[in-house]
């Protein structure tokens, strides 16, 4: 056999499609539809189209095996390959060309009607060299993805039902109300299709896993996971949870480095085992922490769950909604296991055009700790735009190194991070910014650091435990008003033996064309890291 015909499959704004509701168990519902329509659905359809396929299931199986090195791309007897399935797209390839435009329809048709909002990409490529995948395969990548990005810019599929002035709004997701669900307390009510999918797949799961999703707990576990938003630990009067978004840092050039099918396989398949066994050890690490620690229930009510749930686990990126209390903790904690996950395992991405392997991995996230009734999908947006920040100040660092951003929302504007930072905490017309983030995380940080790190932050956190709580939000006040005003209270405090870490000439660091305190943060941090929760990462760095 001399071509075949290769298919690129990938999903569109799937993250509004996954956080378009404030309810977590459809976030929860949606995200798992998504997982099936790289599993589960496409399995489905290969074996409707060839039926014999039912008798052989490893074809859906053994991408995932796959050794370095041999290329064994469609055996004899076989019509259809999974190249590999990762990071929310999949390769397949066919031996004849009608039967890849027939899963394709079929394919994107069961989408469509079984998960209506659901948007799908894809790219056709007919008679390629099975020579070509085997000896030019990033070149082969390259021109797929290239396919790829000409059709999502050509082709706008409208996957949900159009709204009319005279149809019912779903009081879930504000599309046309165009099916009925019954609810917990038997109640029938009018929603979408969309939403209706999400809320069935929701309990599908709840029905065959139970409310904790016991793939990722460990025997012997006393708490098990949520799916009610609520239920994370929030103390009468605590209406604060932390919204977080974790990506491993240049991936994608990672992947694209694979110079061979298996290689990318491989990659793949390992990535995505060591993303989700490291949130099973953070789990794992949070019960046991909560079950010997009588303090904790200072700052989270102890009850049946654990105060984090995931939403989604990808390849190389985890979104998890947590007690705000708990957001900076387990932020940190989890890029620090998954980086030494990634870098003491045995993965090794070779970059075929450079001289030397790349062998490190990094990772930032970003952390947004909004009120729990505040819009789902903006909390990710902020979330996701504070990893951006993050990954930009690595990103100018030469070397491998991880980061993350937080931010504390506590008014009802939504938008970009980067305006909403500028707009609540710049000051003297831009010349000065009262948030210190990004921070870089662990113990490898670029020489020329000293104040932008996880460390510095928690130990002027510590340093301001000390203060009397009138004198630090005086200060918090000041700082907001002016540099003359700061300053000025500054020397008055230093009088009363009340110091800044650092001393008064650090009030303000350099950075680019502003001027950055970082004690805005170490104020406003205090209130969501709790002492007892810090002295966890002080056991967890020993």
């Amino acid at each position: 056999m001399d071509s075949l015909t290769a298919v690129l499959l990938d999903t569109v704004s799937i993250q509004k499609y996954i956080f378009s509701s404030n309810r977590l168990k459809e976030n929860l519902g949606a995200s798992s539809i998504v997982e099936n329509i790289f599993e589960k659905d496409i399995q489905d359809t290969i074996i409707g189209i060839l039926p014999d396929l039912k008798e052989r299931d490893d074809v859906f199986i053994r991408w995932k095996n796959s050794e370095r090195g041999s290329f064994d791309l469609l055996d004899k007897d076989r019509e259809v390959e999974v190249g590999y399935m990762g990071g929310g797209n999949a390769i397949l390839f066919f031996r004849d060309d009608s039967t890849a435009r027939a899963f394709a329809r079929q394919f994107t048709r069961k989408v469509l009607i079984e998960k209506p909002g659901v948007k799908l990409a894809l790219a056709i490529r007919k008679d390629v060299p099975v020579d070509e995948i085997e000896h030019h395969f990033k070149g082969f990548m390259t021109d797929m993805f290239e396919r790829l990005t000409v059709n999502k810019n050509t082709y706008f599929p409208n996957v949900k039902l159009p709204k009319f002035g005279f149809t019912k709004d779903c009081p879930y997701s504000n599309e046309s109300a165009d099916t009925s669900i019954y609810e917990a307390e038997g109640v029938k009510r009018y929603v979408s299709s969309m939403t209706a999918t999400k809320i069935e797949r929701a309990k599908a799961i709840e029905k065959d896993n139970g409310p904790s999703g016991n793939s990722l707990l460990d025997a012997g576990m006393k708490r098990q996971l949520t799916n009610e938003i609520d239920q994370l630990g929030q103390k009468t009067g605590d209406n604060w949870i932390g919204v977080v978004h974790i990506d491993g840092n240049s991936m994608g050039k990672k992947f694209q480095s694979c110079g061979t099918l298996n290689e990318l396989r491989d990659l793949s398949a390992r990535v995505k085992a060591i993303t989700r066994n490291s949130f099973k050890q953070l789990l794992k690490q949070l019960d046991d922490k909560i079950n010997v620690s009588e303090e904790i229930e200072t700052v989270i009510k102890k009850n049946d769950f654990l105060p984090v749930r995931p939403i989604v686990i990808g390849g190389d990126d985890v979104t998890f909604v947590c007690n705000a209390n708990l957001a900076l903790y387990l932020t940190e904690e989890f890029i620090n296991i998954w980086t030494q996950n990634m870098n003491q395992s045995d993965l090794l991405i070779k970059d075929h055009d450079a001289k030397e392997p790349e062998v490190e991995f990094s990772a930032c996230g970003g952390i947004a700790i909004v009120k729990t009734k505040y819009p789902f999908y903006q909390s990710y947006q902020m979330a996701e735009g504070l990893c951006s920040r993050a990954k930009k100040m690595v990103k100018g660092q030469k070397g491998e190194y991880s980061g993350l951003d937080f931010y504390i929302h506590q008014s009802s504007v939504a938008g970009d991070i980067d305006e909403i930072i500028r707009e609540n905490y710049e000051r003297d017309n831009g010349g000065i910014l009262n948030h210190f983030g990004p921070y870089f995380v662990g113990e490898n940080v670029p020489e020329t650091v000293s104040k932008e790190t996880m460390g510095e932050l928690k130990k002027g956190i510590q340093h301001f435990r000390k203060w009397p709580r009138s004198k630090r939000k005086a200060f918090r006040d000041t700082l907001n008003t002016s540099e003359t005003a700061a300053r000025k209270l500054l020397k008055d405090l230093n009088a009363r033996g009340l110091k800044v870490p650092g001393g008064q000439e650090a009030l303000y660091v350099e950075h680019e064309e502003q001027r950055k305190t970082p004690y805005l943060d170490m104020i406003d941090g205090m209130e969501f890291y709790p002492e007892v929760v810090m002295k966890w990462r002080d056991t967890d760095d020993n």
